[in-house]
């Protein structure tokens, strides 16, 4: 399908290039108050201040990376991480072509790491466990199929490990056992029982090592009780009646997320099914042309109309791989990359409150090249007389996702709405480095010069409750071991007020919002925002808003300043 000439072992350097550049023209924009700010809060404090951050050691991985980085590189502030994400994405790119060089074009395994990238509307965002989870899986996918080529265990035994290690990147990777099941596709190809018995030895001796691996340094380093509390909390908020956590909920919110997969995926294939048979039946040129510019309106407005391109793509891919698993079934690799492909796909987004919709980029990074590169072979292969309409067909589409998707991230960043032209200005603070539109930085310079007059680096602050940027910018310790108290159940959020009072002689200063951070629309006022008798909703738990004016009124805080948008509160003795 394609054929552009360049020795393959020049090939990495492209894709280092080109994913290079794609992070590079998106890293220097968008200011995040929450995500990025709570997650490079946690790797300031690592070192420093453990306590204060005990809640992201659910994210272990990712949390001794970045905190390693911190203290190699932590003046280059929010544009240091993003670079080493981009780092991340580059290595994860690099597995995957070593993955698939074998089996597709190179070109098109190229095509489908764009589309990858492409697929995150925000387009750039600091390093997190999204990143190591994506890397750590597409690692152990490299050395299963090694395994799997050479029949050596070893190789099984390693990508097991890795998998045992990945749990400990985000909880919910425990979900990559699943993989497993490629044991039971290479067993039905060779028939060899003794194989299999030695390779499930081989799995199970890697998990356990790799999971044991992550509990000997977390013990060796002294955090082991900090993963355990952190541990417990996450239990006991999953029982709270009004957590995003609970099972019941989550599998409501997969049900909903596969279900619209599959309504794409129907209306995808009738219309792929209709496109060839008027190629087929129709011989007028005019007529199969202007059928041909029909159907590929009918998908380009589709494009645009399901607004997630994580849908869309995990129908497109879906339905691709679903077909070449009938097309090639004779063929094993190609077979079991099908079969991995399709579960690293669908079993990595569980255990996020949002499902594909949040965890959907990192989990295609092998079906998207895959899919595409499969598609080029059919197509190639196929002698028929709509095999050239098939590969236009093919083309513009992928133009048109390419072009839709680069139009979405100019006009987005994360949690930072508005275009990216307007992004042209930095808060005046050398860890945020980013660009942001005029008001927003001219709002933070506001907020932070006000607040310097109350807090230094090393004091505990609590920001109440979507400001973790400003604990980091601020280089100050979260109050309740957690800098983005929102993400705690109201019942949790409770017990840490009681824990940290216990512990923590001082009172801290509060920087309350009177806005909606998690909106990215944060310099709209927010009039109810000390109500404490409004619905239920994801972003708004009353019972939370009782409990910081509890806090407040009983230790007679004061307000120091505010405006529309922000408050800042010291206890008595300031």
């Amino acid at each position: 399908m394609f054929n552009p000439t360049l020795k393959a072992k020049y090939f990495p350097i492209v894709i280092i290039g080109v994913l290079s550049l794609i992070e590079l023209l998106v890293s220097f924009q968008g200011f995040d108050l929450c995500d990025e700010g709570w997650t490079l809060s946690g790797y300031q404090q690592f070192a420093r201040n453990p306590e204060s951050v005990q809640y992201q050691f659910l994210y272990y991985n990712s949390l001794v990376i970045g905190a390693a980085w911190n203290a190699v590189f932590g003046g280059l502030g929010i544009i240091g991480f993003r670079l080493l994400d981009s780092v991340f994405i580059i290595l994860t790119g690099l597995v995957v072509y070593a993955i698939l060089k074998e089996i597709v074009n190179r070109w098109l395994i190229l095509a489908g790491l764009v589309a990858c990238v492409l697929m995150r509307e925000w387009g750039s965002m600091i390093f997190n466990h999204n990143s190591i989870s994506a890397f750590l899986v597409v690692s152990a996918v490299y050395f299963m199929l090694r395994s799997f080529k050479s029949d050596k265990t070893f190789y099984l035994f390693l990508s097991f490990f890795i998998i045992g290690v990945n749990v400990f990147s985000r909880l919910p990777n425990l979900t990559m056992f699943a993989l497993g099941i490629a044991l039971l596709v290479d067993y039905a190809y060779k028939k060899d029982p003794k194989l299999l018995f030695r390779q499930v030895a081989a799995a199970f001796l890697g998990s356990l090592s790799g999971i044991a691996f992550i509990l000997f340094y977390l013990k060796l380093s002294g955090n082991l009780q900090h993963f355990s509390i952190a541990l417990q909390d996450m239990r006991s908020a999953g029982s709270d009646p009004e957590s995003t956590h609970q099972l019941p909920m989550m599998l409501k919110v997969y049900f909903a997320n596969y279900k619209t997969v599959f309504k794409h995926l129907l209306v995808e294939a009738a219309l792929i099914g209709l496109f060839v048979v008027s190629q087929l039946k129709i011989r007028n040129s005019i007529f199969r042309y202007a059928f041909f510019a029909f159907f590929m309106f009918c998908f380009v407005y589709l494009l645009l109309r399901w607004k997630s391109p994580i849908t869309w793509s995990y129908s497109i891919v879906t339905m691709i791989l679903l077909f070449s698993l009938v097309q090639f079934r004779r063929q094993y690799l190609i077979t079991q990359l099908i079969v991995i492909a399709l579960i690293v796909a669908n079993f990595l987004p569980l255990g996020s409150d949002f499902g594909i919709d949040n965890m959907g980029y990192a989990s295609l990074y092998i079906a998207w090249p895959l899919s595409i590169g499969l598609l080029g072979v059919i197509i190639s292969n196929t002698n028929a007389p709509y095999t050239r309409s098939l590969q236009q067909f093919a083309l513009v589409l992928m133009g048109a996702f390419f072009l839709r998707q680069a139009v979405a991230i100019s006009q987005y960043c994360y949690f930072d709405e508005g275009s990216r032209f307007n992004k042209r200005y930095a808060v005046n603070n050398r860890l945020a480095n980013t660009f942001t539109t005029k008001e927003k930085a001219a709002i933070m310079d506001e907020l932070l010069l006000h607040l310097s007059r109350y807090v230094k680096k090393d004091d505990y602050l609590l920001c109440f409750q979507s400001l973790p940027m400003v604990n980091y910018v601020t280089e100050t310790r979260p109050y309740l071991n957690n800098s983005w108290v929102w993400t705690y159940d109201p019942s949790l959020m409770s017990a840490k007020f009681v824990e940290a009072e216990k512990n923590i002689k001082e009172l801290p200063v509060i920087v309350r919002e009177k806005c909606q951070p998690l909106s990215g629309k944060w310099t709209t006022p927010l009039p109810s925002y000390n109500r404490e008798d409004l619905p239920t909703t994801y972003e708004y738990k009353g019972s939370k808003i009782k409990l910081i004016n509890n806090f407040i009124s009983v230790n007679a805080y004061k307000v120091a300043w505010e405006n529309n948008l922000f408050q800042i509160l010291v206890p008595p003795h300031l």
